[in-house]
């Protein structure tokens, strides 16, 4: 049987996604940390996705890599928070395994590299 993933938070260092808010609202970005979870299944995991706006977009240095990030005008938690929804309202899954290479796609996991499979050019 397959099962929905399940977010069992949201947060930006320590809170709530919508009990944050950057400095400059046009010119920020953040670190978001989701915890999730399949549907009737213990333990979850963490996963992260960086916003940007458009504005921080901007002032980056060129020829560097933007990965698994999400890119908006000004801040808006709600924004923010149907675009993970979205992503976890998609599709449903028969393992674990499954549910976790759809969101490796999408976002950053806790475990990245963590056998060191990926290596870094100095």
């Amino acid at each position: 049987m397959k099962k929905q993933l399940v977010v069992q938070g949201i947060d930006i260092g320590g809170k709530e996604l919508d009990e944050w808010s950057p400095a400059n609202e046009i010119d920020f970005e953040c670190d978001i940390t989701i915890e999730v979870g399949l549907d009737g299944d213990d333990g979850t995991m963490l996963f992260y996705l960086k916003v940007s706006s458009i504005e921080r977009i901007q002032s980056i240095q060129s020829n560097c890599f933007l990965s698994k990030r999400l890119i908006v005008r000004k801040y808006n938690s709600k924004i923010i928070f149907e675009y993970i929804t979205n992503i976890m309202n998609l599709n449903n899954f028969s393992s674990w395994d499954d549910a976790k290479e759809y969101l490796d796609y999408h976002f950053s996991n806790e475990y990245f590299n963590y056998n060191n499979k990926h290596f870094y050019l100095k």
